[in-house]
């Protein structure tokens, strides 16, 4: 129920979460209606994931605090509906310093995790294959020289070895490829709205140098998870008034358009197919394939059931992403600072800073879902 009271003193428990839901309403209805009409509001949370999430990512901040990794961030949301069912903001909400800043949706630079967006238009394209080879060498696209995570060059390599190792030099040839304004309008279908299709990004784009935030990554990931279907993320499922009586959207509004009422009655603007079944498939069988990664990540994203997984590491190591899923349950994270100090490198890569926030949610949600293909 919708509660003008102070914040802190009425929310233990996702107050992230909350105030997203709650920033909706007032754009939506405003303050005074919800308060005079005393909403209650259903939310898309899922309360024990919710409160192992949190745990999790606090836990493994503090872990990390020595290796000036100050902040985190997690997000969960189911593939087939678009439904929150986690998100945590920071990793203690009472951090005077960065606790009330939700980095679940801030925008941030994703890294390589970005990378598989840009793959997915070029197989569905057909410019490539997962057996095309691509050269992973010394090479300058018009002046600009890539290098890779390790500095390392491998000769000629296919689709499949360089995106689940995540090897740059092959990602901007594919790039190259696709052309910047086709990566980015893929990802605008994919829900990324932070990218100005105005701006210069140039081919480093495809390792993740425009800001989007951990809500979005995650969520364009539901596309692979769900065969190249798009959901609108939903953070509402019903809404009452204090007589237990339905709030109606108005006409053109916000909620209206993302049909939160209803979650059987999708509309087209809520539901699109926007990545072919094959290129969906693909990418999941890449990003799936842990001997095709051991090469450089070994085994440390794998978990006890089938599952995609991708990192992505900024320069300087001032974000650290991994993003994975399986056909039920998508979940990204964050590891940072919200200030942009760079964490030590040592230990705060997507492999070590946040996949291990991911692979104890991810096991902890799964626990008792039989394993399904992927």
């Amino acid at each position: 129920t919708y509660n003008p009271a102070p914040f802190e003193e009425t929310n233990t428990l996702a107050p992230h979460f909350a105030l997203y839901v709650k920033d909706q309403l007032i754009k939506e209805y405003g303050e005074e209606r919800i308060i005079r009409e005393g909403f209650q509001v259903k939310t898309t949370l899922n309360r024990p994931w919710q409160e192992y999430a949190e745990q999790t990512v606090k836990n493994r901040i503090t872990n990390l605090s020595w290796n000036k990794a100050g902040n985190g961030a997690a997000v969960a949301i189911d593939p087939k509906n678009g439904e929150i069912a986690v998100m945590v903001g920071s990793h203690d909400w009472n951090d005077e310093r960065w606790g009330k800043a939700n980095m679940a949706v801030t925008p941030r630079q994703p890294g390589s995790s970005f990378k598989p967006i840009v793959y997915a238009d070029a197989l569905q394209e057909e410019v490539i294959t997962p057996a095309t080879i691509l050269e992973d060498k010394e090479k300058s696209f018009n002046g600009y020289e890539p290098k890779n995570y390790d500095e390392r060059f491998r000769g000629e390599v296919t689709v499949r070895r360089a995106l689940a190792n995540s090897l740059n030099i092959p990602a901007v040839e594919v790039m190259d490829m696709v052309g910047v304004s086709s990566a980015l309008s893929m990802a605008k279908k994919m829900g990324i709205t932070t990218l100005n299709e105005s701006t210069d990004y140039g081919l480093p784009l495809v390792l993740g140098t425009g800001e989007i935030p951990l809500i979005e990554m995650t969520n364009a990931y539901t596309v692979f998870a769900n065969e190249g279907i798009y959901h609108q993320p939903k953070s509402v499922i019903e809404i009452k008034n204090k007589y237990d009586e339905t709030v109606s959207a108005d006409n053109n509004s916000i909620f209206s358009k993302l049909n939160i009422f209803n979650l059987f009655k999708q509309n087209p603007d809520d539901v699109q197919s926007v990545l072919s079944q094959d290129a969906a498939f693909l990418i999941t069988s890449i990003l799936s394939d842990n001997n095709a990664r051991a090469e450089v990540f070994g085994g440390a994203l794998t978990l006890s059931r089938p599952a995609a997984v991708k990192t992505g590491t900024t320069e300087d190591y001032r974000d650290a992403l991994t993003i994975g899923y399986t056909p039920d349950l998508v979940i990204g994270v964050w590891v940072g600072n919200n200030d942009n100090t760079p964490m030590n490198p040592k230990i705060a890569s997507g492999i070590t800073g946040a996949s291990t926030i991911w692979n104890k949610v991810m096991t902890y949600v799964l626990r008792n879902k039989a394993d399904e293909q992927i």
